[in-house]
């Protein structure tokens, strides 16, 4: 938990001082709960894209019309070994 709040904290001050999202299309991978998504779009992001593996979360983040949200298993994947 503590290492999710500092890991959170630095990631939202990169977003407010290190780059700017105004108008960037952004893609998210490993969303988890698609909190970084959000920030994305409260930073200017015109829109984001948010990839996880787990989509039991998703339902949260689907009323932001800025957010598209992918299962990972939707897609045709192929392991190659």
């Amino acid at each position: 938990m503590i290492v999710d709040y500092y890991a959170n904290s630095v990631y939202n001050q990169l977003l407010n001082n290190c780059y700017n999202f105004i108008n960037k299309s952004c893609l998210d991978i490993g969303t988890r709960s698609g909190a970084n998504c959000v920030n994305l779009v409260k930073v200017g992001a015109s829109s984001v894209v948010g990839i996880d593996i787990d989509s039991s979360r998703f339902h949260e983040m689907w009323a932001n019309n800025k957010i598209t949200l992918l299962h990972l298993f939707s897609f045709k994947t192929r392991i190659l070994i």
